[in-house]
């Protein structure tokens, strides 16, 4: 059952909050060119980085199971799914574009701002939440958990770090979150849809355990788009 919030959750928040995002972030960067110039050029970057995320998160497992089914050692002793190492890449991901949208909200003290950044942190609350259910589902241990999310949070200080070094390069920081933010997207879009959803749909329980699933998976969704009209 808390698989199936994840995916919900993560599903709505590609197609309601980060899809929308990126094409509005093109359209700032492009906006005092020809608009159907525009159009046509920033929907095809878009969909070309979210097919990136999606390829890459493709290759990655197809990596990963070749070496295992090479070695049989790691594969029967192995209790980290590739699942796992996907949600590690879109949590770093997750991190980093967050620091983009957050340092940009610091630097502008508004009241609007204020509450965007409230809403921020409710919707990183629930990605903690997602996470943990999602690395439970591939197996890990609790305490393994808190190991693996300290050593994201750590590549994503460095990452803040970075950016802060080039925090006056305003066109180098939007470049990158255009370029990262589609490719998370990509990269849930995957983890839901071939490793979550199925594993949620192909376990029956009855009528009463359908509709609690599917009573689930829309309170995920909804909480998701009631935030983002609250961001509005």
């Amino acid at each position: 059952m808390i698989s199936n919030f994840a995916s919900g959750g993560l599903m709505a928040d590609v197609f309601i909050r980060l899809f929308p995002s990126t094409i509005d972030l093109y359209n700032k960067s492009n906006e005092n060119e020809n608009q159907f110039h525009i159009d046509d050029q920033h929907n095809n970057h878009a969909g070309l980085f979210i097919l990136t995320g999606i390829f890459l998160s493709f290759t990655i497992e197809k990596f990963y199971r070749y070496f295992q089914n090479n070695n049989e050692q790691i594969s029967t002793s192995s209790s980290i799914h590739i699942l796992a190492y996907l949600f590690l890449l879109a949590d770093i991901l997750h991190k980093y574009t967050n620091n983009l949208s957050l340092f940009s909200i610091l630097l502008s003290k508004s009241s609007i701002h204020s509450t965007v950044l409230i809403i921020s942190i409710i919707y990183e609350t629930l990605y903690v939440f997602y996470g943990y259910a999602i690395l439970i589902h591939s197996g890990w241990t609790s305490s393994k958990i808190i190991r693996y999310q300290l050593l994201t949070g750590f590549i994503n200080s460095i990452l803040f770090w970075f950016d802060f070094q080039f925090s006056s390069n305003i066109k180098l920081r939007l470049r990158l979150y255009q370029i990262f933010l589609p490719i998370l997207a990509g990269i849930l879009i995957y983890i839901s849809t071939v490793h979550i959803m199925p594993k949620v749909i192909e376990n029956i329980y009855g009528i009463k355990g359908t509709i609690l699933k599917v009573n689930t998976f829309v309170i995920s969704v909804l909480i998701v788009v009631y935030l983002k009209q609250s961001n509005k």
